[in-house]
């Protein structure tokens, strides 16, 4: 039982990336983009207050990067920006920093949540359409002792019989692909 859980939970964890994959897509590059602006930003104003230290786009692109995972190539350890718009700068990228681990986890948190909606109404779908296909069990017959399946029901009797009411009876014949509904008027 607990190893049927713990598939099930990777199975909806999986379904959940799977359906978020587009929108963490893009927010990694929404925020690669956000960062090489700032790198420009950031080696326009530091390279002339620190030309030795920042003496090249890369070097501050690189600095950009780094400050994502808090590790700074040697030459950076003793040389953050001191410029007042490179510290600037410094705080944007570290909320980026924040962003770029919080923003696709709730995208993953919301796929997950998502993919157990959606498989709770599909239980419901299947269940509901079970119910109606009960319905059309055989019957014997008033008049004579043999046993015939009912070839129509009202949606009256149906809602009577299963107690669903009429969007569910619905959404389960169409869920299901042996069930249809006519019109008999």
């Amino acid at each position: 039982m607990q190893k049927t859980t713990l598939t099930s939970g990777f199975r909806f964890f999986f379904k959940g990336l799977n359906s978020s994959k587009d929108e963490i897509w893009v927010s990694i590059q929404l925020i690669v983009i956000l960062t090489l602006i700032l790198s420009v930003i950031l080696y326009t104003v530091e390279h002339i207050a620190q030309p030795e230290v920042y003496n090249n786009f890369w070097e501050s692109l690189v600095w950009s990067f780094c400050a994502y995972l808090d590790e700074h190539p040697d030459h950076f350890v003793l040389h953050d920006p001191i410029t007042s718009v490179g510290k600037i700068m410094w705080a944007i990228i570290s909320i980026l920093k924040i962003a770029l681990f919080a923003v696709p986890a709730g995208l993953v948190a919301s796929g997950f949540s998502d993919a157990v909606a959606k498989e709770e109404e599909e239980k419901k779908l299947y269940d509901a359409s079970v119910a109606i296909r009960k319905t059309f069990n055989r019957m014997l017959q008033s008049t004579s002792s043999y046993k015939f399946v009912p070839r129509y029901r009202s949606l009256n009797y149906l809602q009577v019989k299963t107690g669903l009411n009429v969007n569910d009876i619905v959404d389960a014949v169409n869920y299901s692909p042996d069930l249809r509904l006519v019109n008999l008027s």
